[in-house]
């Protein structure tokens, strides 16, 4: 008996560790339909407005949520509720690794599961959002070049470090205040993944509807690609 409670222990020893490997990619897999889902969600919404802009690029007097004036506080949750028309569900913004975060279960505001309720908003989001993507400076202003933008990152895990903590750094051309900023000019080495959410890396999902899986070593080179004045500087929303 003690032979065969040996055997059965060695057995769960062996397999544990690879049924464990096994969960935490398929979660991972998970998390790539839920960033192509959403990616194609924005992008169906860009295809509808007339100015071919993702909405954080499109005025508010426009169906976007660029504000007409001033400035706006730094929400991803309410982006995303922008293209809750779009969207089959809110649970798609939720990284099944995530473990810190709960899903929301509709776009209202119900304190039972409401993404616009205060409780869930940012709580139920697990993708930051690049409010460069889409655009590139010309002449000091930002004009859409969504065709030009097929390389920019678009959203994807946030559980990243970036070199300015949100409501630590300034405005961006996209009307939101004090967002995170990366810097890529040069880099500064502290942008990397933390391996909260996905060991090794992240997924990203880019301006072509594509989503890779991102290791920290490139990157800062997807940022580089994302930067849309050369200014060095990425603005994110963090949720």
């Amino acid at each position: 008996m003690l032979v065969v409670i040996a055997i059965i222990a060695i057995l769960a020893a062996l397999l544990l560790p690879a049924l464990a490997e096994a969960k935490a990619h398929a979660r991972q897999v998970q998390c790539t339909s839920n960033l192509r889902q959403v990616s194609l969600a924005l992008r169906m919404w860009v295809e509808a407005s007339e100015i071919s802009a993702f909405p954080w690029r499109v005025r508010v007097s426009d169906g976007g949520t660029q504000p007409d004036s001033g400035l706006k506080s730094a929400n991803a949750a309410h982006e995303f509720l922008t293209i809750s028309n779009e969207l089959d569900t809110p649970k798609l913004l939720l990284c099944p690794a995530d473990r810190k975060k709960r899903a929301a279960s509709n776009f209202g505001s119900s304190i039972d599961g409401g993404l616009a309720n205060p409780a869930f908003r940012d709580n139920a989001v697990s993708y930051f959002i690049s409010l460069d993507a889409g655009t590139r400076i010309y002449n000091g202003s930002a004009v859409v070049a969504f065709a030009e933008a097929q390389n920019q990152a678009v959203l994807g895990d946030d559980d990243f470090r970036v070199d300015v903590q949100p409501g630590s750094g300034g405005t961006c051309s996209a009307g939101v205040n004090v967002p995170a900023t990366v810097l890529t000019q040069p880099l500064t080495g502290n942008l990397a993944f933390t391996n909260r959410i996905h060991k090794s890396g992240g997924n990203i999902a880019f301006g072509d509807g594509s989503v890779r899986f991102t290791r920290s070593s490139d990157l800062g080179r997807v940022m580089i690609e994302t930067d849309d004045s050369g200014n060095g500087r990425v603005h994110l929303l963090m949720p």
